[in-house]
């Protein structure tokens, strides 16, 4: 119920036995650019040119359409990027919540680290 409290109308909690799910996902993306169907050449240039890599977490939870059938989904509650440009652009082309964020990310032998603190706490 708690979960369900969280969520726009229209969608409510996808369970698995009973248990709702959230998840924080923290990923890394290398050479991430806008891609033009069987233009390969462009598509290189374009990743050169304008490619950007990130660092970013999401907050997300799976979800089905309140009423009638229809396949579940994810609901993002919340996406933090290090990089302003896909942040900037997911959020004007996607409408996801995207907020700003100083990330790093760090690996040694048994250990992962991932650290974020956001820089823009208000929609971009």
């Amino acid at each position: 119920a708690a979960l369900q409290s969280l969520l726009p109308a229209g969608l409510k909690v996808d369970t698995f036995e009973g248990r709702a799910f959230v998840g924080v996902i923290a990923l890394s993306e290398e050479g991430i650019a806008p891609v033009l169907p069987t233009l390969t050449r462009v598509n290189c240039l374009l990743r050169r040119l304008v490619g950007v890599s990130h660092h970013a977490v999401n907050v997300r939870t799976y979800v089905r359409p309140a009423t009638g059938g229809g396949s579940s989904g994810i609901f993002f509650f919340t996406l933090d990027c290090s990089s302003l440009l896909p942040a900037v652009g997911a959020r004007a082309l996607f409408n996801l919540p995207y907020r700003l964020a100083s990330m790093r990310r760090e690996q040694s032998p048994g250990a992962h680290h991932f650290t974020s603190t956001r820089t823009v706490h208000a929609a971009l």
